[in-house]
């Protein structure tokens, strides 16, 4: 079963309060990046932000321990003001696709 867990920049991983679905998928990520099996939050934001320049707004990351499918999603705001989301496979950091910002 996938689950979706939201990130705070400035904190790296962080639960969504009351939801413990959220603490169990955190605990799932922070052991996935200390396994090497995903990259790092701040890794990822560099590759993204070198391709697509602009300020991050939000950051999700999608996944399970299970499927092994992680994926970072990322809300980004160009320079030239406009939104997209921007796919990132969590495993190798390969941007996957974006849409919007166009």
């Amino acid at each position: 079963m996938a689950a979706m867990l939201a990130l705070a920049l400035p904190a790296g991983l962080s639960a969504v309060p009351g939801h413990a679905w959220a603490d169990d998928t955190q605990r799932d990520a922070r052991e996935a990046v200390e396994r090497g099996e995903i990259l790092p939050l701040d890794r990822v934001l560099a590759i993204v932000t070198a391709a697509y320049p602009g300020q991050v707004l939000d950051v999700q990351l999608r996944g399970s321990r299970r499927g092994g499918d992680w994926r970072y999603r990322i809300k980004m705001l160009s320079d030239s003001g406009r939104v997209s989301v921007i796919a990132v496979d969590a495993a190798t950091g390969r941007i996957l696709g974006r849409r919007g910002g166009n």
